[in-house]
C-alpha cells in the first residue's frame, strides 16, 4: 500500500500573515508576516524530510505553487 506524502500548507490567515501547517491540523507551526517568509520555512521543513511537498494557497484557497 502507497501512503499519500506528508503535506505542508503555505497560506495566509484572517489577520493578513502567512502561516504554514500541516495537512489536517488547525494548529500552525509558524507565522510570517510575507509568503516569501513563509514559503521559505515550509521548503526548509521539506528539506529535513525529503518525502513532504509543500503547497501554497491563495486567499480564495486555490492551491499557486506545488513544491
Amino acid at each position: 500500500m502507497v501512503t499519500a506524502a506528508p503535506t505542508v500548507y503555505v497560506e495566509p490567515d484572517r489577520a493578513g500573515r502567512w502561516i504554514v501547517r500541516r495537512a489536517g491540523d488547525e494548529a500552525c507551526l509558524s507565522r510570517h508576516e510575507t509568503a516569501n517568509d513563509a514559503d521559505r520555512a515550509a521548503r526548509a521543513l521539506a528539506r529535513e524530510d525529503a518525502s513532504v511537498r509543500v503547497l501554497m494557497r491563495d486567499r480564495y484557497q486555490r492551491i499557486v505553487s506545488r513544491r
